[in-house]
């Protein structure tokens, strides 16, 4: 939501988010990813749950071509360009580092990023649901082609809902952030914890895809302090 509003706002295009009902926390919050993307002009619209897969599905006939649809979580087809660059881009370090042993790691809301880098690179790419279960996750990839034989879906023991606060998840991203790298508080915890399990399988170098949200990082706190977790 945030990427696709910088970019409206820098093209000067119009952007409207559809969603389903916001709480109130989320609507007043002055930080965080609504707010900034509200500020940079995103109109939002708001659906009740009832609403929202008609509507959507509604959208998708447009045949207007001066409007891009863009599904939640990016998962279509479109990606595969720009996911094919960032393969390419991880093709030429790694030839330029002389790494033999590669693997990519990413964690997956949808899956397309995962599915797509698989599907360019000749490395085992590995990646972890982080919203439902792993036959969830494949079921979705799979509705963007065949599963790439080197991409491994993985988890962790633990089950963990998405979006809800973990003291785990929060160890994790203080140890990385301790290290001077900053992830985000969504989606890399479930991925690092899931790696920590499959150290032993994991023989050579790690490539870590960010998933790039660290914005969202103040309203996340903001939700760890209000458990006593953060002071």
């Amino acid at each position: 939501m945030l990427s696709l509003a910088y970019i409206c706002h820098m093209k000067g295009w119009a952007f409207e988010y559809y969603t389903k009902p916001l709480n109130l926390h989320v609507k007043n919050s002055t930080d965080g990813n609504f707010s900034k993307a509200k500020a940079l002009g995103m109109k939002v619209v708001e659906l009740t749950h009832e609403e929202y897969e008609r509507s959507i599905n509604a959208l998708f006939f447009h045949t207007d071509e001066t409007i891009a649809l863009i599904p939640q979580g990016g998962a279509a087809s479109m990606a595969q360009e720009g996911v094919t660059l960032l393969a390419d881009e991880i093709t030429r370090w790694q030839q330029a580092m002389q790494i033999e042993n590669l693997h990519v790691v990413t964690p997956s809301g949808t899956g397309t990023t995962a599915f797509y880098l698989a599907q360019v690179l000749s490395c085992a790419c590995y990646t972890t649901p982080v919203v439902g279960s792993v036959a969830y996750l494949k079921k979705q990839m799979r509705a963007l082609g065949e599963l790439p034989v080197n991409l491994q879906v993985i988890d962790t023991k633990k089950t963990y809902h998405f979006a809800k606060p973990y003291r785990s998840f929060l160890t994790v991203h203080e140890e990385l952030k301790r290290c001077g790298i900053e992830f985000d508080l969504l989606y890399a915890p479930k991925m690092w914890l899931a790696l920590e399990e499959e150290t032993e399988a994991l023989r050579g170098d790690i490539l870590y895809v960010h998933s790039g949200g660290v914005y969202g990082n103040a309203t996340m706190c903001q939700r760890y302090h209000y458990k006593g977790w953060i002071r």
